[in-house]
């Protein structure tokens, strides 16, 4: 029932097989099988595989289990520590083989392992996130040697203004994470680049932007991002006619997510333990 799925595969195909595993396991938490906290922690460790930001639930399941049986009871506390134990073995399983095999703790991933995810490109993105909510049109204008232009928020200073305008050539010419995405106005550099070069510029602006347009970092562009996750009315790239009707599709995105607020609102007025799931993950989500 979730369009999505059908137009925007190539990135949708993680969500949704994490979304089913995050389900099951709720669907197992709830029910009255004998080993259902094991099978629940299993399915949430599957679901944080897929998509790393499902473990800001993995806190909520154990207060839910407590709240359901009592704080310090016997049995509880076996529950939870059933439920831990298939978190700890299978999703641990993940920084425990990034540090035997790389001598590193990565609890997600790292993107540097693609091409097109060098630090050049992840420290613009770093960047911008705390300038606008959005990396487009600058991203497109960069890959496709156009004229890169800015909010006015982003020239706080001459010596910005510079920075930025010799980070965005260095981003054109010699960034190879850029060269390596499709569009680019050349061919893909291997080999010499200026990658921690355009890394230093851009964390020297986001420090600045931090420093200097405190207000647009910790509260308008976060807002920007809520009305973006609630409230997103079209792609980026709407040139086709399929792309336009594709953007009709966050209407009804956001009608499912009020609805599942609406559902959170119920649970509390009828003191259902289940509002702790339901409810304090997209809040926690949005502030993480």
């Amino acid at each position: 029932t979730y369009p999505f799925i059908i137009v925007w595969n190539p990135v949708v195909y993680s969500e949704s097989i994490s979304i089913f595993f995050m389900l099951l396991s709720f669907w197992l938490l709830l029910s009255k099988g004998k080993y259902r906290y094991y099978l629940s922690g299993l399915f949430i460790s599957l679901a944080i595989l897929n998509r790393p930001q499902v473990a800001l639930l993995v806190p909520f399941i154990p207060l839910y289990i407590l709240y359901q049986y009592g704080w310090f009871k016997k049995i509880a506390i076996k529950y939870v520590f059933q439920f831990s134990l298939l978190v700890v073995i299978v999703y641990g399983s993940w920084p425990l083989r990034n540090y035997v095999n790389h001598n590193k703790i990565i609890l997600t991933q790292d993107l540097r392992g693609a091409p097109n995810w060098n630090e050049d490109v992840i420290s613009f993105m770093q960047y911008i996130y705390s300038v606008k909510a959005e990396w487009e049109p600058q991203f497109s204008n960069i890959l496709h040697n156009k004229e890169v232009s800015f909010p006015e928020n982003a020239y706080t200073s001459k010596e910005d203004s510079l920075k930025l305008e010799k980070a965005i050539h260095l981003c054109k010419t010699c960034g190879s994470g850029f060269s390596h995405w499709q569009g680019y106005w050349k061919k893909p550099i291997v080999g010499k680049n200026c990658n921690k070069e355009i890394k230093e510029l851009f964390t020297e602006l986001r420090d600045s932007q931090i420093k200097n347009n405190p207000v647009n970092f910790y509260l308008k562009v976060p807002l920007q991002n809520l009305k973006k996750a609630l409230f997103k009315t079209n792609l980026n790239d709407t040139d086709s006619s399929i792309r336009k009707w594709a953007s009709l599709l966050f209407f009804y995105r956001t009608f499912l997510i009020l609805i599942g607020f609406a559902g959170a609102v119920l649970f509390i007025r009828h003191k259902k333990p289940e509002w702790l799931l339901v409810f304090a993950f997209p809040v926690l989500l949005y502030l993480a």
